[in-house]
Order: structure tokens, then sequence, then C-alpha cells
């Protein structure tokens, strides 16, 4: 993943990676071959995430933090479709569920 914890990700895409976080719970038979990918570790990032986001918002200079812990989402909800593409292919519907094109 790059080094890039001072740029923000944008609210779309980041509200993006949400909706492919929602997405990907309902996929039933969701299995990674990448741990970090799993439903549990997404779900630990995620309130990680969460979490900096309000202390963000508590005290100005876990600015950083917040922008750091999005990042590592995104880049890992982006692992996570690759993980759905590798798993069921490129034209199912799964991966159509995490915005991707058939």
């Amino acid at each position: 993943m790059a080094n890039r914890p001072n740029r923000r990700i944008t609210p779309a895409l980041l509200q993006a990676d949400l909706d492919s976080y929602a997405a990907l719970q309902a996929i039933e038979s969701y299995a990674p071959a990448n741990g970090k990918c799993e439903l549990g570790a997404l779900a630990t990032l995620k309130q990680k995430m969460e979490t900096r986001q309000t202390t963000e918002t508590q005290a100005a200079g876990a600015r950083d933090a917040a922008a750091e812990t999005e990042w590592e989402f995104h880049d890992t909800i982006n692992l996570a479709k690759t993980q759905v593409e590798a798993q069921f292919g490129p034209d199912s519907d799964q991966l159509q569920s995490l915005g991707r094109k058939k």
C-alpha cells in the first residue's frame, strides 16, 4: 500500500468503500484467500477508522491518524474486491455488487 497518510480520501470514495463493505457482508460464500480481506479483519479495520475519525473530530491533532486509516481501509477494500473477482470471476454478480462492472 502506498504511503500517503496526509492526503484525505474524498467523501465520495470513502462512501463507495463503505458501500462495498456492506455488499461484502451480504456475500454468504465470500472466502478470501488473503486473510486481511476477511470480514472480521475488515470490521476491525472499519471500527479503527471510525474511532480515529471520532478522535479527529474531538482533537485536531488526530487528522493524520484518521487519514492513514482511511487509506488503509480503502486499500484493503480494493484487495477484497480483487479477492471476490478471483473467487467468483470477473462477470459475477458478487463482483458487480461491489461496484465493479461485469
